[in-house]
């Protein structure tokens, strides 16, 4: 994601070129891309577009998928981890997001 986790890689590349990045996730074309609009000067604005390219082109094809896995409760501490560590250190490693449900 270009965005980043609270806007953080959105931020960095506006402080580090000194743009205004805006990103339009709601307006998109064919190819299912959203419209991501660079303001500043025009140098800036290709060394923007740069950093950007690189951020979009680091992770391969961008696909997406879901998947649900049954985990035997008693496990779920060691999956988990104190204050979710293994979990954050899974969702780092291979970007990914986990969420732990409990069926009622």
């Amino acid at each position: 994601s270009i965005i980043g986790r609270g806007g953080s890689k959105i931020s960095k590349v506006q402080q580090e070129t000194g743009t205004r990045v805006k990103v339009n996730s709601r307006e998109r074309n064919h190819n299912d891309q959203c419209l991501v609009t660079i303001t500043g000067p025009k140098e800036n604005c290709e060394d923007a577009e740069k950093i950007i390219n690189d951020i979009v082109n680091e992770g391969g094809p961008n696909e997406r998928g879901s998947m649900d896995i049954w985990v035997q409760t008693s496990c779920l501490g060691r999956i988990i981890g104190k204050r979710r560590s293994k979990i954050k250190e899974i969702e780092r490693t291979y970007r990914v997001e986990i969420d732990v449900k409990k069926e009622k």
